[in-house]
Formats: structure tokens, sequence, C-alpha cells
């Protein structure tokens, strides 16, 4: 017995068709789950800017660029969704429009969530085509119309659970990250400051050590070349940024930035000195020049600062060409890092400046 009040998705369905609508069936177009880790990223920026219409402006525009959308975005602040593999990307490039005076980062692996919703999903889908199997084999009325009643409510679940699906894999492939910004205090833009951002944050990953997740490592490519010790693993390398990280957590930061006007080492040597003190509160010893790849030399500063409790050793070598300054940052706790620093010294004459 057939009853005239199903809905059309329930006719395809009872004749063995693909229930489609407008978001397409999830359970087709994923790949499985259980074969990957399923990461939400999220982060929250504050940034002090002179013009806040002006970095709104420009968060806006890189989000674009970077592939991503604005959620929303008013009076200083932003919400911005950008894919997953450029989230690293997107935080340098907002870090460029101000002040960063707040940056929180997380990971949430949302795997076991994804893999129960789709389970879920799968027995919902099990038992919508065995009571729309049953409708046909209805002794009456009365017994259609209970089986329908329960059909409807597996068809709602169904919808729920692919609903919930979206959002986490939405949220998986877009990471998240609100930005707050607030203007410059006054009596801070009369003081004189240094104008190159990443050259102020330089020293500022001690304060950072805990916040790394390895969960799901970017692809690496595009870094500069260098040979690391053994004992490392890079975890991240793309457009010229490269992380790197020992058993003890001894980290390693080499990065390629653009130079201004053809900058020569002694600037850039005494900049990034007067940063480590001003901003990252180190004590530096002397800077003494090192020897690179192909007979280049390079300024190497060496300071220390207590963190936690604990003492930590903070090294930074400096090199230039006309186009490029390049810097290789490694620190970590006192008695670590000085067991691995003569194998970075060794590295550090494996690296390559072009």
């Amino acid at each position: 017995m057939q009853t005239q009040s199903l809905p059309n998705a329930t006719l395809q369905a009872s004749r063995g068709e693909r229930v489609t609508d407008s978001n397409t069936a999830l359970s087709e177009t994923a790949e499985p789950t259980a074969y990957r880790p399923q990461i939400v990223y999220t982060a929250q920026l504050g940034i002090q800017a002179d013009n806040i219409n002006q970095s709104q402006n420009l968060i806006e525009q890189t989000t674009v660029e970077l592939g991503g959308y604005i959620g929303s975005s008013s009076n200083g602040r932003v919400v911005a969704r950008v894919p997953a593999e450029r989230f690293e990307d997107a935080l340098q490039a907002f870090g460029q429009f101000g002040e960063v005076t707040d940056r929180r980062v997380s990971a949430e692996d949302v795997t076991d969530r994804v893999v129960d919703l789709e389970s879920r999903l799968k027995n919902s889908e099990a038992m919508r085509d065995r009571l729309v199997a049953m409708i046909d084999r209805a002794e009456d009325m009365e017994a259609a119309l209970k089986i329908e009643q329960e059909l409807h409510r597996v068809m709602e679940q169904i919808e729920l659970i692919e609903g919930r699906l979206r959002l986490a894999r939405q949220q998986i492939a877009y990471a998240t990250i609100t930005v707050t910004l607030t203007p410059t205090p006054e009596e801070e833009r009369i003081k004189p400051a240094i104008p190159i951002v990443w050259v102020r944050e330089l020293g500022g990953v001690l304060e950072q050590r805990q916040a790394i997740d390895v969960t799901a490592p970017t692809r690496l490519r595009d870094g500069v070349r260098i040979e690391l010790p053994e004992s490392f693993i890079r975890y991240y390398q793309m457009q010229y940024i490269t992380h790197a990280i020992d058993a003890e957590g001894v980290r390693v930061r080499v990065r390629r930035h653009q130079n201004f006007d053809e900058g020569r080492l002694a600037f850039w040597s005494e900049l990034i000195a007067r940063s480590l003190r001003e901003h990252a509160g180190l004590t530096l010893d002397e800077r003494t020049p090192v020897s690179l790849y192909r007979n280049h030399t390079g300024s190497q500063v060496t300071g220390s600062r207590r963190i936690g409790g604990e003492d930590v050793r903070y090294l930074i070598v400096v090199a230039v060409t006309d186009d490029h300054v390049y810097t290789f940052e490694a620190w970590g706790e006192s008695d670590a890092f000085g067991r691995v620093e003569p194998a970075l010294r060794t590295s550090l004459g494996t690296m390559r400046i072009d």
C-alpha cells in the first residue's frame, strides 16, 4: 500500500535514487574522516593601530587575497575566515597592520565529533531506507501512517545531522581569526619607534614556547635552504619561513625578509639588537661576526632572560643581500640550549644566502 503524502525525497529513496538537495548529501562528497585528523584552528588578535579604518580595510582585503572571506566587520572588530592551510600566513599578514598587543591561538581536534556524526548519519540513512521499504508492505492505512510519521522523524534527524556536519567541515576548512583593533595611545605615538614590524616582534617568541601545535603539520615547501641538526624536525615551512624543534623543546625559526633600500648588515644588526633590548627584554652579549655559506658573513647576537622561573637562552644571526634580510633564531631553556648550541652553529654554515 502506497500513501500519497510522502515528501519527494522519500519517493526518490523508494525508487532507489540518491536523495539530493541544494546542499548535496555529505556522505558522498567527503573523504572518510577516519583517515585524517580534523582540526579547527582559531585565533584572537588584539592590534593597536594609528588608523583603525585603514587597518580594518587592509585586513579585509588580505583575507580575500588569501582565499577567505569576512564573517563580520564593524567598529574595529573583524571576524576573518581563511583557508586552514593559510592560517599562519594570515596571522603574520594581519600583524603587519599595527602593533599586536594580544595573540591567542588554539587548535581543537574534532575528529571524534565528526566521525560520530558521520556514523549517526549512516545509521539514520539506513533506517530511512528500511522505513521506505516498509511502507510498500503496510497492511492498511493506519500502519502506513505510523510508518510515515516515523519516516518524517528520521528525515528530520538526517537533516539535523547533515547541518551539523556541514558546520563542522566549514570550521575545519576555514580557520577563524577574530581581530580587535584599538587606537594607539597618544603618548606612544610621539615616541620614536622601530618602524619595521618583524624586527619589533623578534624575541617575542620566547613567551610563546607552549603555543605550538604540530597535530596537522603544513606541507613543507619554500623555505630558506639550511641543514639543521639531526636532532631537529621541521614542523612548518612555507613562504621562506621555517619552524623546527628538538625533543627537549629548543626551537629554531629561519626567515627571509625584504630588505629596504639595500640596507647594510651594520644597520640591521644594530636595529635588531635595539629591538631585543626594548621589546623582548633580553640581556644581550656582545655582537660577533659569524661565517655562513660560501663566505657570506653574518652578525650574531646572543642574550638571556628569565621566564617562568627558567633561564632562557636566545641566539639570532642576521645576514643580508641587496634584496633580502635573513634571520636565524634559536631559543630554549638554558641547559637544553647549551647542549645543542654547537650543532646549531655548525648548521649556520649551511644557510644559503642568495
